[in-house]
């Protein structure tokens, strides 16, 4: 229904404490007749609860209420009409309804009881629309489901008969995958911790339990052939593989919550770091009701509270967790946070989506950079800096120029095809690896030692090591393979290279220093596999995405997150997993630094250095 000239409807305020507003939908005419009921969530018998996205913000369609005009969003009408009922009532909660979007007081207290809303619906509601050609996409999982139970030869089956760009069914599957809502952050609590949720498409739906394990599915060794074969179809967008990484975390997280276990806020936020928005508080508020800090008072949702407040109060609740460094991955002057308006240990939520970050370390394994020490930390709260204990053990001598980076072009190519369509781009990615890994090799030469200090390695074997930052599809350290595995891999670009006919001469082999390797032939090998998590390639790219290589004043190899510079300090903190990298404050005060980020120093990751220095002097360090 359109807007009409009816006056506007108006919101009364609930009581405090568990007291929700209801939508209940009759039957019309014209459609459907709507009444908004306060109830107490503790007498409430039996209500479904919406989860959606809300589309488009403007508010183009209104329901009446009271005999009045209550003006709504175009998505948010659509499931009215789809859920109206032919006769009797039925018992809606949905947000851009039954909570006054307009008053922040009546959103926070609503907010608050977000987690209890959706605990206590009989059912969730997931919605994705309506297209016209859903039941196709039903079709297409009903046949990918029972086509392929597993089987070591599902793989060729599929690659060679299964995937057809004509079939209509795969590209609603396609569409399904891509849907913003994976990508908006309440979606993850209402799924969380719905009694049961069904996921509809159009007419048809999945129960969840169904729907996740036919898409966890995909991700299976035998069944990621079907991904693959479909990421080479034209107009195909790597968002497919988002969205089933999305899907099958949210039914981890799912699955861990049934059994009472709630995950750590700062680990969920940064795994959702990249989700969407409207209100950027919500970055928090959102998961606030399964996580382990759904009972800190400080977190409680608030809309009265800035931005930075909010995000503060997240940061000083990381700094009291078992793992009070974790948050710090996500933290620092590399990841935009600047010294004039910002804490440099204060995540910026906000600019999580559009800064591309370095990967934290803790991601990659089990680092014991402190060895068994103990975290020792002070929240300064008036002066928003706090005091964290630790040794400073060493300063950044030399870094090199380029970062690991790939132009917004070839992020776009990336984005939409999996792959590099050109040969131009994917020579000039190449180029700048090559050129990027040369330049640290030469770095290495003339700062290090022959024998690698503290553990003994060959240089050439510290400096790949250092490259993964020992990272293997194993708990560290890196398997001894990957030797070969680097060898491997810089003749695989060189070939590639020599392949598009655009460098001639010797490639750089990193496995010996005297003896390099010259190719006789080259040809076009595929270089990036996206779907393959474990190869090779991959790994060096996630250890070294956006990192720079760096020297170390006593010439030991590092890999330090982007704007590094010559003269920052590195410490380790008591109880950190990590080493860390500071900057000392234009004018301030012997002591007082910010905080730029982790970082990778080989030799230090195993509580080596600190067992020698920890437990002799400790300072304390403020940023």
């Amino acid at each position: 229904m359109k807007r009409t000239a009816d006056p506007t409807y108006e919101y009364t305020r609930l009581p405090s404490g568990r007291c929700i507003r209801l939508l209940n939908l009759h039957p019309g005419p014209p459609g459907f007749r709507c009444e908004l009921v306060p109830q107490s969530l503790d007498l409430i018998s039996s209500f479904e609860a919406i989860s959606y996205i809300w589309g488009d913000s403007v508010k183009s369609d209104s329901i009446m209420i009271e005999g009045c005009s209550l003006p709504i969003t175009k998505n948010a009408y659509e499931i009215l009409a789809k859920f109206a009922p032919k006769a009797g009532t039925r018992v809606l909660w949905i947000d851009a309804i039954c909570i006054n979007q307009d008053d922040d007081i009546d959103k926070s207290q609503q907010v608050r009881l977000m987690k209890e809303i959706y605990s206590s619906a009989s059912r969730v509601i997931i919605w994705l629309g309506n297209p016209p050609e859903a039941s196709l996409a039903h079709d297409f999982f009903s046949q990918s489901n029972s086509q392929f139970p597993g089987k070591a030869s599902d793989e060729a089956h599929v690659s060679s008969t299964t995937i057809n760009d004509k079939d209509l069914g795969q590209l609603e599957f396609r569409k399904l995958l891509q849907h913003p809502y994976w990508t908006r952050v309440w979606v993850v609590q209402e799924i969380v911790v719905a009694r049961a949720a069904h996921v509809y498409y159009g007419d048809k739906f999945w129960g969840w339990r169904q729907f996740a394990r036919i898409v966890r599915a995909l991700l299976t060794e035998e069944k990621r052939a079907l991904l693959r074969k479909m990421s080479q179809l034209e107009g195909l967008r790597v968002s497919h593989f988002v969205g089933v990484e999305k899907i099958s975390t949210i039914d981890e997280i799912r699955r861990r919550y049934r059994k009472q276990h709630h995950d750590d806020l700062p680990r969920i936020l940064i795994n959702f770091c990249d989700s969407c928005a409207t209100v950027e508080r919500d970055r928090v508020y959102a998961f606030l009701g399964i996580s382990s800090a759904a009972t800190d008072n400080t977190l409680m949702a608030d809309y009265t509270k800035s931005d930075r407040q909010i995000f503060e109060d997240v940061a000083c609740h990381s700094l009291r967790t078992e793992l009070p460094f974790l948050y710090f991955s996500f933290a620092g002057v590399a990841n935009g946070i600047k010294a004039d308006t910002w804490p440099s240990w204060v995540p910026d939520l906000k600019k999580a989506p559009e800064i591309r970050l370095p990967f934290p370390l803790w991601d990659f394994g089990k680092y014991t950079a402190s060895a068994d020490a103990k975290p020792h930390i002070r929240i300064l709260e008036e002066s928003h800096q706090i005091a964290v204990n630790g040794v400073i053990v060493d300063e950044i001598a030399v870094v090199t120029d380029m970062k690991s980076v790939i132009e917004p072009d070839e992020a776009a190519q990336l984005r939409q095809h999996g792959r590099f369509m050109t040969k131009p781009a994917m020579l000039a990615f190449c180029q700048r690896e090559l050129q990027r890994h040369e330049e640290a090799w030469e770095i290495a030469k003339q700062r290090t030692q022959k024998t690698y200090t503290l553990n003994g390695q060959p240089r050439n074997e510290a400096f790949w090591r250092t490259l993964l930052c020992d990272m293997s599809s194993n708990p560290i350290p890196s398997e001894f393979c990957s030797n070969d595995d680097y060898k491997e891999w810089g003749q695989l670009v060189n070939t590639l290279l020599q392949g598009l006919e655009m460098r001639k001469g010797r490639p750089t082999d990193y496995r010996s220093e005297d003896q390099p390797n010259l190719l006789q032939d080259g040809t076009d090998i595929p270089f990036l596999d996206l779907p393959d998590l474990t190869c090779f390639p991959l790994r060096l790219s996630l250890s070294s995405f956006r990192r720079q290589f760096a020297v170390t004043k006593q010439g030991y190899m590092a890999l330090a997150v982007p704007g590094i510079r010559a003269g920052d300090i590195i410490c380790v903190f008591s109880g950190a997993e990590t080493p860390h990298a500071l900057r000392k404050d234009n004018g301030a005060p012997d002591g007082k630094y910010r905080l730029i980020g982790d970082i990778y120093v080989h030799g230090w990751m195993d509580g080596t250095y600190a067992c020698t220095t920890l437990n002799i002097s400790t300072f304390a360090h403020q940023f």
